[in-house]
């Protein structure tokens, strides 16, 4: 039976039990890219570490407006690991709802898919409180808003996980706000892992 209470611990028996396997794929000129759990488990690391250093601490946000991809998870699992909450947003909503978003989530650090939406988003800091960084997921290594970049200061400055209750909260989904501003749903750990844990025992 699955033991994990906490997403920490779930990546954490997750790589120790199934390193060498693929995780995500990415096709590339036709032909998917592997990443197993091992290696995924080394990104987390490295965005720890740059979440660290951007002084994300327990119970900051982060934020992040991309659609589903290996950043999107790697950087979710760093934020677990801080003792942080995550708060996504599809590239596809609304200007204002981000904005709106990014401040009533009290996001520290907001990532972004690419340079277009990181342009959009980069001059919020001077208009939200709690913003201090954006960082954009494509670009080259020796930006240091970019992705890869923040990956190698993480590796250099490399933190241990965080100790995470099953109580904390994970992070917050916003509904679609037909009725008003959007509202963040706040989910905890134990959420999340309590349903991971019942696909795991019927499966």
């Amino acid at each position: 039976m699955a033991e994990f209470e906490t997403l920490v611990e779930l990546l954490e028996q997750s790589r120790d039990k199934y390193g060498s396997n693929p995780l995500f794929g990415v096709k590339e000129e036709g032909e998917y890219q592997w990443t197993t759990y091992a290696e995924f488990g080394e990104i987390v690391d490295a965005c720890r570490g740059s979440l660290a250093e951007m002084d994300v601490a327990p119970e900051d946000t982060v934020g992040i407006i991309a659609d589903n991809c290996p950043e999107w998870a790697a950087a979710a699992y760093a934020t677990y690991g801080r003792r942080a909450r995550y708060c996504p947003m599809y590239e596809d909503q609304q200007t204002d709802e981000w904005k709106y978003i990014i401040d009533d989530s009290d996001s520290k650090v907001v990532f972004t898919a690419d340079t277009d939406i990181y342009d959009e988003v980069k001059p919020w800091i001077a208009e939200i409180d709690s913003l201090e960084r954006v960082i954009y997921l494509e670009g080259p290594s020796d930006d240091e808003d970019a992705w890869d970049h923040q990956l190698e200061i993480g590796r250099e400055h490399p933190v241990e996980s965080l100790e995470v209750d099953r109580e904390d909260l994970a992070g917050f989904i916003y509904t679609s706000g037909t009725t008003g501003q959007p509202k963040g749903v706040r989910l905890s750990h134990w959420n999340i892992c309590s349903n991971l844990r019942s696909v795991y025992e019927v499966m």
